[in-house]
């Protein structure tokens, strides 16, 4: 029985890659030069193309999220670098959630809403005012 587990368990193995090509390429004394694979094809240090999403909690961290696997924790990731316009050219197919959005000229939409409708609304106040300062005259 232990010869049937250890049989099974070297022929699951067996398949497993835990090297990029570069990595296997550089071991086996390849050169550069001599390296005719794509570099985009390893993903080396790149987040994973299953990723669906990523949340942002809050300055430090970020939850990666994908329907093949459980939600992962990330803190200190590169993602916390980039604004919300360089991640999106970056990495186009991940949305990314809590991340403040930046217009052109640097304000948020959040902050942007909230100062036109602070004005319209003291416009508003403004004609009140004035409409019943002129009937009580």
């Amino acid at each position: 029985m232990k010869r049937l587990i250890l049989a099974i368990y070297i022929l699951m193995s067996y398949n497993l890659v835990a090297q990029t090509k570069v990595i296997s390429h550089k071991s086996h004394s390849g050169h550069m030069s001599e390296f005719k694979t794509n570099l985009s094809e390893d993903n080396f240090g790149l987040p994973s193309n299953k990723i669906d999403s990523v949340r942002k909690i809050s300055s430090d961290t970020v939850i990666e999220y994908s329907k093949y696997s459980l939600p992962d924790t990330i803190t200190d990731h590169p993602y916390l670098k980039l604004t919300y316009n360089e991640l999106k050219v970056k990495y186009p197919k991940i949305k990314f959630l809590g991340f403040e959005t930046k217009d052109k000229h640097g304000k948020s939409d959040k902050s942007t809403y909230l100062i036109i409708s602070v004005l319209i609304l003291s416009i508003f106040m403004c004609y009140y005012i004035y409409r019943n300062s002129i009937s009580g005259l």
